[in-house]
Protein backbone atom coordinates (compact mmCIF):
# COMPACT_ATOMS: atom_id res chain seq x y z
CA UNK A 1 0.00 0.00 0.00
CA UNK A 2 2.78 2.42 0.99
CA UNK A 3 4.80 1.49 -2.11
CA UNK A 4 1.82 2.17 -4.38
CA UNK A 5 1.31 5.53 -2.66
CA UNK A 6 4.96 6.49 -3.25
CA UNK A 7 4.76 5.50 -6.93
CA UNK A 8 1.53 7.47 -7.36
CA UNK A 9 3.12 10.54 -5.79
CA UNK A 10 6.17 10.30 -8.05
CA UNK A 11 3.99 9.99 -11.16
CA UNK A 12 1.94 12.97 -10.02
CA UNK A 13 5.10 15.05 -9.59
CA UNK A 14 6.30 14.07 -13.07
CA UNK A 15 2.94 15.05 -14.57
CA UNK A 16 3.01 18.35 -12.69
CA UNK A 17 6.45 19.14 -14.08
CA UNK A 18 5.39 18.35 -17.66
CA UNK A 19 2.23 20.42 -17.33
CA UNK A 20 4.07 23.36 -15.75
CA UNK A 21 6.60 23.60 -18.60
CA UNK A 22 3.75 23.57 -21.10
CA UNK A 23 1.78 26.24 -19.25
CA UNK A 24 1.68 28.79 -22.16
CA UNK A 25 0.29 26.16 -24.54
CA UNK A 26 -2.29 24.88 -22.07
CA UNK A 27 -3.42 28.41 -21.24
CA UNK A 28 -4.14 29.05 -24.93
CA UNK A 29 -6.15 25.83 -25.11
CA UNK A 30 -8.52 26.89 -22.32
CA UNK A 31 -11.54 28.22 -24.19
CA UNK A 32 -13.69 29.34 -21.28
CA UNK A 33 -11.42 30.23 -18.34
CA UNK A 34 -13.02 30.39 -14.89
CA UNK A 35 -12.10 31.06 -11.28
CA UNK A 36 -12.24 27.82 -9.28
CA UNK A 37 -13.07 28.05 -5.60
CA UNK A 38 -11.80 25.17 -3.45
CA UNK A 39 -14.32 23.71 -1.00
CA UNK A 40 -13.06 21.84 2.06
CA UNK A 41 -13.72 21.35 5.76
CA UNK A 42 -16.85 20.75 7.79
CA UNK A 43 -20.32 22.23 7.50
CA UNK A 44 -19.38 25.69 8.79
CA UNK A 45 -16.37 25.97 6.51
CA UNK A 46 -18.65 25.04 3.63
CA UNK A 47 -21.15 27.74 4.57
CA UNK A 48 -18.36 30.28 4.90
CA UNK A 49 -16.79 29.35 1.57
CA UNK A 50 -20.05 29.10 -0.34
CA UNK A 51 -21.36 32.47 0.86
CA UNK A 52 -17.91 34.01 0.30
CA UNK A 53 -17.89 32.63 -3.24
CA UNK A 54 -21.32 34.12 -4.01
CA UNK A 55 -20.33 37.49 -2.51
CA UNK A 56 -17.07 37.51 -4.47
CA UNK A 57 -18.82 36.60 -7.73
CA UNK A 58 -21.27 39.47 -7.23
CA UNK A 59 -18.46 41.88 -6.36
CA UNK A 60 -16.11 40.98 -9.24
CA UNK A 61 -18.42 39.62 -11.94
CA UNK A 62 -16.14 36.60 -12.27
CA UNK A 63 -17.53 33.21 -13.25
CA UNK A 64 -16.76 31.14 -10.14
CA UNK A 65 -17.20 27.38 -9.83
CA UNK A 66 -16.42 25.02 -6.95
CA UNK A 67 -13.89 22.23 -6.59
CA UNK A 68 -15.35 19.65 -4.18
CA UNK A 69 -12.75 16.92 -4.82
CA UNK A 70 -11.41 17.29 -1.23
CA UNK A 71 -14.47 15.36 -0.05
CA UNK A 72 -13.54 12.31 -2.12
CA UNK A 73 -10.82 11.72 0.45
CA UNK A 74 -12.17 13.19 3.69
CA UNK A 75 -15.92 12.80 3.34
CA UNK A 76 -16.07 9.05 3.89
CA UNK A 77 -16.94 7.22 7.08
CA UNK A 78 -20.55 7.57 8.19
CA UNK A 79 -19.62 6.29 11.67
CA UNK A 80 -16.33 8.18 11.95
CA UNK A 81 -15.95 10.88 14.60
CA UNK A 82 -13.94 13.00 12.17
CA UNK A 83 -15.89 12.53 8.92
CA UNK A 84 -16.15 15.71 6.89
CA UNK A 85 -18.63 15.08 4.05
CA UNK A 86 -19.92 17.71 1.68
CA UNK A 87 -23.30 18.36 3.28
CA UNK A 88 -24.21 22.05 3.00
CA UNK A 89 -26.96 21.06 0.56
CA UNK A 90 -28.52 18.90 3.31
CA UNK A 91 -29.12 22.08 5.33
CA UNK A 92 -29.97 24.67 2.68
CA UNK A 93 -31.59 25.14 -0.67
CA UNK A 94 -28.69 26.69 -2.58
CA UNK A 95 -28.61 28.95 -5.58
CA UNK A 96 -27.52 27.12 -8.70
CA UNK A 97 -23.78 26.52 -8.88
CA UNK A 98 -21.27 24.57 -10.98
CA UNK A 99 -18.57 22.17 -9.86
CA UNK A 100 -15.24 21.60 -11.54
CA UNK A 101 -14.32 18.27 -13.12
CA UNK A 102 -11.40 16.38 -11.59
CA UNK A 103 -9.05 16.98 -14.53
CA UNK A 104 -10.02 20.65 -14.74
CA UNK A 105 -9.52 21.14 -10.99
CA UNK A 106 -6.14 19.38 -11.08
CA UNK A 107 -4.85 21.48 -14.00
CA UNK A 108 -6.00 24.73 -12.43
CA UNK A 109 -4.46 23.73 -9.11
CA UNK A 110 -1.11 23.00 -10.76
CA UNK A 111 -0.99 26.02 -13.05
CA UNK A 112 -3.10 28.81 -11.60
CA UNK A 113 -3.15 28.34 -7.81
CA UNK A 114 -3.56 31.47 -5.71
CA UNK A 115 -2.42 31.03 -2.08
CA UNK A 116 -2.35 33.20 1.01
CA UNK A 117 0.42 35.82 0.53
CA UNK A 118 3.69 34.86 2.25
CA UNK A 119 3.77 37.99 4.42
CA UNK A 120 0.39 36.99 5.88
CA UNK A 121 1.58 33.45 6.58
CA UNK A 122 4.63 34.81 8.42
CA UNK A 123 2.25 36.72 10.69
CA UNK A 124 0.30 33.53 11.37
CA UNK A 125 -2.66 34.56 9.20
CA UNK A 126 -4.03 31.83 6.94
CA UNK A 127 -6.68 32.03 4.27
CA UNK A 128 -7.49 34.71 1.74
CA UNK A 129 -9.02 37.83 3.28
CA UNK A 130 -11.52 38.70 0.55
CA UNK A 131 -12.09 42.15 2.05
CA UNK A 132 -8.62 43.29 1.01
CA UNK A 133 -7.10 40.67 -1.29
CA UNK A 134 -7.26 41.34 -5.02
CA UNK A 135 -8.34 38.16 -6.80
CA UNK A 136 -6.59 37.58 -10.14
CA UNK A 137 -8.85 37.17 -13.19
CA UNK A 138 -9.54 33.77 -14.76
CA UNK A 139 -7.97 31.30 -15.08
CA UNK A 140 -7.38 31.13 -11.35
CA UNK A 141 -7.59 28.54 -8.55
CA UNK A 142 -8.39 29.95 -5.10
CA UNK A 143 -6.78 27.62 -2.60
CA UNK A 144 -7.49 27.64 1.13
CA UNK A 145 -9.84 29.18 3.66
CA UNK A 146 -11.67 32.33 2.54
CA UNK A 147 -12.46 35.19 4.86
CA UNK A 148 -15.08 37.86 5.00
CA UNK A 149 -16.09 39.39 8.30
CA UNK A 150 -18.54 37.11 10.11
CA UNK A 151 -21.02 39.98 10.22
CA UNK A 152 -20.92 40.10 6.40
CA UNK A 153 -21.37 36.35 6.15
CA UNK A 154 -24.34 36.50 8.52
CA UNK A 155 -26.03 39.23 6.50
CA UNK A 156 -25.66 37.24 3.29
CA UNK A 157 -26.47 33.69 4.38
CA UNK A 158 -30.19 34.29 3.87
CA UNK A 159 -29.51 35.90 0.51
CA UNK A 160 -27.75 32.89 -0.98
CA UNK A 161 -28.90 30.01 1.25
CA UNK A 162 -32.49 29.18 2.07
CA UNK A 163 -32.78 26.99 5.17
CA UNK A 164 -34.74 23.80 4.57
CA UNK A 165 -37.72 22.77 6.69
CA UNK A 166 -36.84 20.81 9.82
CA UNK A 167 -38.53 17.68 8.42
CA UNK A 168 -36.03 17.69 5.55
CA UNK A 169 -33.02 18.22 7.81
CA UNK A 170 -33.81 15.97 10.77
CA UNK A 171 -34.65 12.29 11.04
CA UNK A 172 -37.28 11.03 13.50
CA UNK A 173 -34.84 10.75 16.40
CA UNK A 174 -33.63 14.32 15.95
CA UNK A 175 -37.15 15.63 15.47
CA UNK A 176 -37.82 14.35 18.98
CA UNK A 177 -34.82 16.34 20.24
CA UNK A 178 -36.11 19.39 18.35
CA UNK A 179 -39.46 19.12 20.14
CA UNK A 180 -37.66 18.90 23.49
CA UNK A 181 -35.70 22.06 22.70
CA UNK A 182 -38.61 24.19 21.52
CA UNK A 183 -40.76 22.97 24.43
CA UNK A 184 -38.12 23.94 26.99
CA UNK A 185 -38.37 27.37 28.64
CA UNK A 186 -34.60 27.80 28.81
CA UNK A 187 -32.71 25.49 26.41
CA UNK A 188 -28.92 25.77 26.52
CA UNK A 189 -27.00 24.24 23.61
CA UNK A 190 -23.42 23.22 24.42
CA UNK A 191 -21.02 22.33 21.61
CA UNK A 192 -18.09 20.22 22.82
CA UNK A 193 -15.63 19.84 20.00
CA UNK A 194 -13.56 16.71 20.39
CA UNK A 195 -13.20 14.25 17.47
CA UNK A 196 -10.55 15.90 15.31
CA UNK A 197 -9.61 18.01 18.36
CA UNK A 198 -8.90 15.10 20.70
CA UNK A 199 -5.30 15.09 19.42
CA UNK A 200 -3.78 17.99 21.36
CA UNK A 201 -2.52 20.83 19.17
CA UNK A 202 -3.97 19.62 15.89
CA UNK A 203 -5.74 22.94 15.31
CA UNK A 204 -6.20 24.60 18.69
CA UNK A 205 -5.79 23.45 22.25
CA UNK A 206 -8.63 21.29 23.54
CA UNK A 207 -10.75 23.36 25.93
CA UNK A 208 -10.75 22.22 29.58
CA UNK A 209 -13.82 20.42 30.83
CA UNK A 210 -13.99 22.92 33.71
CA UNK A 211 -15.05 25.60 31.21
CA UNK A 212 -18.16 23.62 30.30
CA UNK A 213 -18.84 22.67 33.91
CA UNK A 214 -18.62 26.31 35.05
CA UNK A 215 -20.97 27.50 32.33
CA UNK A 216 -23.52 24.84 33.24
CA UNK A 217 -23.31 25.79 36.91
CA UNK A 218 -23.76 29.49 36.16
CA UNK A 219 -26.64 29.11 33.68
CA UNK A 220 -28.55 26.46 35.58
CA UNK A 221 -31.91 28.00 36.39
CA UNK A 222 -35.37 26.62 36.84
CA UNK A 223 -36.71 25.01 33.65
CA UNK A 224 -33.22 24.80 32.11
CA UNK A 225 -32.10 21.81 30.06
CA UNK A 226 -28.54 21.51 28.71
CA UNK A 227 -28.31 19.91 25.26
CA UNK A 228 -24.79 18.66 24.53
CA UNK A 229 -23.60 18.25 20.95
CA UNK A 230 -20.29 16.45 20.50
CA UNK A 231 -18.41 14.09 18.22
CA UNK A 232 -17.44 12.18 21.36
CA UNK A 233 -20.62 11.83 23.45
CA UNK A 234 -18.99 9.26 25.73
CA UNK A 235 -16.38 11.84 26.73
CA UNK A 236 -19.16 14.26 27.67
CA UNK A 237 -20.94 11.56 29.69
CA UNK A 238 -17.76 10.81 31.62
CA UNK A 239 -16.09 14.22 31.99
CA UNK A 240 -18.95 16.71 32.28
CA UNK A 241 -22.35 15.22 33.08
CA UNK A 242 -21.33 13.71 36.49
CA UNK A 243 -20.09 17.12 37.66
CA UNK A 244 -23.15 19.24 36.92
CA UNK A 245 -26.32 19.20 38.95
CA UNK A 246 -28.65 19.95 36.07
CA UNK A 247 -31.05 18.38 33.60
CA UNK A 248 -29.14 17.43 30.49
CA UNK A 249 -29.40 15.61 27.20
CA UNK A 250 -26.47 14.33 25.10
CA UNK A 251 -27.40 14.37 21.41
CA UNK A 252 -25.76 11.43 19.67
CA UNK A 253 -25.21 12.33 16.00
CA UNK A 254 -22.08 11.10 14.26
CA UNK A 255 -19.79 13.71 12.74
CA UNK A 256 -21.12 12.70 9.32
CA UNK A 257 -24.44 14.30 10.31
CA UNK A 258 -22.99 17.44 11.84
CA UNK A 259 -25.45 19.62 9.92
CA UNK A 260 -28.23 18.21 12.12
CA UNK A 261 -26.35 19.25 15.24
CA UNK A 262 -25.88 22.71 13.77
CA UNK A 263 -29.61 23.08 13.13
CA UNK A 264 -30.59 21.83 16.61
CA UNK A 265 -27.98 24.03 18.30
CA UNK A 266 -29.41 27.03 16.44
CA UNK A 267 -32.77 26.45 18.14
CA UNK A 268 -31.40 26.94 21.67
CA UNK A 269 -31.61 30.16 23.66
CA UNK A 270 -27.96 29.98 24.73
CA UNK A 271 -25.15 28.72 22.52
CA UNK A 272 -22.02 27.64 24.37
CA UNK A 273 -19.27 27.51 21.77
CA UNK A 274 -16.23 25.28 21.62
CA UNK A 275 -13.18 25.67 19.36
CA UNK A 276 -13.78 26.68 15.77
CA UNK A 277 -16.78 28.42 14.23
CA UNK A 278 -19.59 25.91 14.85
CA UNK A 279 -21.04 27.97 17.69
CA UNK A 280 -20.90 31.21 15.73
CA UNK A 281 -22.77 29.72 12.77
CA UNK A 282 -25.41 28.18 15.00
CA UNK A 283 -25.82 31.65 16.55
CA UNK A 284 -26.13 33.24 13.09
CA UNK A 285 -28.87 30.81 12.07
CA UNK A 286 -30.72 31.33 15.36
CA UNK A 287 -33.92 33.37 14.91
CA UNK A 288 -34.65 33.83 18.62
CA UNK A 289 -34.75 37.41 19.89
CA UNK A 290 -33.28 36.41 23.28
CA UNK A 291 -30.32 34.42 21.93
CA UNK A 292 -26.92 34.62 23.62
CA UNK A 293 -23.48 33.35 22.61
CA UNK A 294 -20.97 32.18 25.21
CA UNK A 295 -17.25 31.70 24.53
CA UNK A 296 -14.15 30.51 26.36
CA UNK A 297 -11.91 33.16 27.93
CA UNK A 298 -8.89 31.95 29.87
CA UNK A 299 -8.53 35.35 31.57
CA UNK A 300 -12.00 35.25 33.16
CA UNK A 301 -12.39 33.78 36.67
CA UNK A 302 -15.12 31.40 35.45
CA UNK A 303 -13.38 30.84 32.07
CA UNK A 304 -16.26 32.23 30.00
CA UNK A 305 -17.76 35.45 28.64
CA UNK A 306 -20.66 36.70 26.59
CA UNK A 307 -19.55 37.02 22.99
CA UNK A 308 -21.01 38.66 19.91
CA UNK A 309 -20.18 36.81 16.70
CA UNK A 310 -19.11 40.16 15.24
CA UNK A 311 -16.16 39.95 17.62
CA UNK A 312 -15.55 36.19 17.36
Amino acid sequence: MIKNGVIKKKLDNILRTIVWYNKPIIRKCIKNPVVIFKMDGGTCSQINNYVSMKMLAEKTGYHLIMDVSWYDRYGEGEDSVIARPYNIDKLFYLEEYQTAGKVQAWLYKVLFACFTPQDKIEKGLFGLDLNIFTIPPAPCYLHGYFKYKLSEIEKNIGKYCSLKDKEEILDSQNLTVYQEIVSCANPVGVHVRRGDMSVEGRYWKVLPEQYFINVCEDLNEQDTIFFFFSEEPQWVLEKIIPFINARSRVVNNASYYGYRDLYLLSQCRYTVKSQGSFGEYAYMLNKRQDKKLIAYNVEKPRLWEWRSYYEA
